[in-house]
C-alpha cells in the first residue's frame, strides 16, 4: 500500500530543503577556501593600503593628543581648546603653537584693540591678508567685503569661516582661529620642525622677538616643554626669552619701593606687559647654589655658580626655583618670573657677581642687544 498523498508531498519538500542546505553548505565552504587561499595574493596590497591609512591618519589623529604643562593647562582657556584642535587637525599644524599665536595676539582675546598697524579681530589679522593683497585698495575695504567668502577666495586672502554662518569674519573667534591655523601651515617652509614653524611664526608678524615670543609660550604651554627656546650665543643666554626690554640699569638710582635716593642697584630689571610666570634660564652653565625666599628683598633668588669666581643672581621670582646642587646649562629653565620680595611689579632683577662683588650685567649681555 503507498504512502498518502499528504506525506508523499513533505517527503518531497523536506528532499529539496536538504538538498538546498548541502547546496548551500558546498557553496560556504568554496567561499572559505577562497578567502583563505584566493586571498593570499592579495595580502601585499591590503598590507600597503593599511600603511597608508596609518601613514595619513596616525599624525592627525595623535597631534591634538599633546599632553598641557600645568602651566598650560591653567593658562589657555578650557573653552577655546576644542577650536585650537579642530583647526589644527584641519590645516596640520599643532593646536599649541595656534594657542601660543593667539596668547601673543590678543591675551587669548582679552585685547580685541586694533593695532598701530591697523591689524584687527582674534588673532590680529590685516585686512589685505585676510581678504588678498590683489583686492583692490584691500586695507580700506568694508566688512561686506572682507567678510565676504567668495571674494576672499577670488583674491587669494587667508579669511575663513571656521563656524559655518556663511562669513568669514576675523571678529568671531572661530574664524580668526581657522584663518591663524591655515596661515601657519601655508608658510610651514624648511628641513626641520623647528624651522618650520619659526618660519611660518615670523611670517605672521616679520620680528625675531615675536618668533621668540611664541615658540616661548608655545614651551610653556607643553608638558615636559622645560626647553624654552633661549637665543644662545656662544655659550651665553639671555635670561628672558620673552622680552629684552630694560626697565632698570646697574647704578646708582632712586629705590622704587622705599622712595630713598642715591640708592646702589647692584643689576639690571628686565620687564614689560605680560611678562609674569614667563620662563627664566640660566646665563650661562653652572651649579645652582642657592634657591630660597631670600628675606633682604630678593624674594625667591636662584644664584648660580659658574666657576673662575662668576656668580650670576636671578630675583623676584614667581616661586622657589630649580633646586640646589642642580647643574644647568646655559637656556636652560631655571624660574619664571614674579614680583616677590622688595619688587613693584614683575620683572627679573639680574645681577653678575665677580669675586663676590655686584658688577655691571651689561658687558656680559651687550651682545644680545646689539
Amino acid at each position: 500500500m503507498g504512502l498518502p498523498v499528504k506525506e508523499l508531498e513533505v517527503k518531497k519538500v523536506f528532499k529539496e530543503v536538504n538538498g538546498t542546505s548541502k547546496q548551500k553548505k558546498k557553496r560556504k565552504k568554496k567561499w572559505l577556501w577562497f578567502l583563505l587561499f584566493g586571498s593570499i595574493p592579495l595580502l601585499p596590497m591590503i598590507a600597503t593600503l593599511f600603511l597608508l591609512l596609518v601613514i595619513i591618519f596616525i599624525p592627525t589623529l595623535t597631534q591634538n593628543k599633546i599632553d598641557l604643562s600645568e602651566y598650560g593647562a591653567t593658562t589657555i582657556p578650557a573653552e577655546y581648546i576644542p577650536i585650537y584642535q579642530e583647526a589644527g587637525e584641519k590645516y596640520g599644524v599643532e593646536w599649541i603653537l595656534i594657542a601660543a599665536i593667539h596668547k601673543v595676539e590678543t591675551n587669548f582675546s582679552q585685547n580685541l584693540a586694533v593695532s598701530s598697524a591697523g591689524a584687527i579681530g582674534h588673532t590680529q589679522f590685516m585686512k589685505c591678508t585676510w581678504l588678498g593683497w590683489r583686492y583692490p585698495n584691500c586695507s580700506s575695504a568694508p566688512e561686506s567685503v572682507y567678510t565676504n567668502v567668495s571674494i576672499i577666495n577670488k583674491y587669494g586672502g587667508y579669511g575663513v569661516d571656521g563656524n559655518g554662518n556663511g562669513k568669514a569674519d576675523p571678529w568671531e573667534l572661530e574664524d580668526s582661529i581657522y584663518a591663524t591655523a591655515k596661515y601657519l601651515s601655508a608658510n610651514m617652509t624648511g628641513n626641520t620642525l623647528e624651522e618650520k614653524m619659526r618660519n611660518a611664526i615670523y611670517a605672521y608678524n616679520h620680528a625675531d622677538w615675536y618668533v621668540e615670543r611664541v615658540l616661548t609660550y608655545y614651551e610653556m604651554f607643553k608638558a615636559g616643554g622645560g626647553t624654552v627656546v633661549a637665543e644662545i650665543k656662544g655659550d651665553k643666554a639671555w635670561p628672558v626669552p620673552y622680552t629684552k626690554n630694560l626697565t632698570s640699569y646697574f647704578g646708582i638710582r632712586n629705590d622704587p619701593t622705599s622712595g630713598k635716593k642715591g640708592v646702589q642697584h647692584n643689576g639690571i630689571d628686565i620687564s614689560s606687559g605680560g611678562i609674569y610666570g614667563t620662563p627664566i634660564v640660566a646665563f650661562a652653565d653652572g651649579i645652582v647654589t642657592y634657591s630660597q625666599f631670600n628675606t633682604g628683598g630678593y624674594g625667591y633668588l636662584v644664584i648660580i655658580d659658574h666657576g673662575n669666581n662668576v656668580k650670576t643672581y636671578y630675583a623676584h621670582m614667581k616661586q622657589q626655583g630649580i633646586p640646589i646642587g642642580s647643574q644647568v646649562k646655559a637656556g636652560q629653565v631655571i624660574g619664571y618670573v614674579g614680583s616677590t620680595g622688595n619688587s613693584t611689579g614683575p620683572h627679573l632683577h639680574f645681577e653678575v657677581r665677580v669675586n663676590g662683588q655686584a658688577v655691571d650685567p651689561m658687558p656680559y649681555v651687550s651682545p644680545f642687544l646689539n
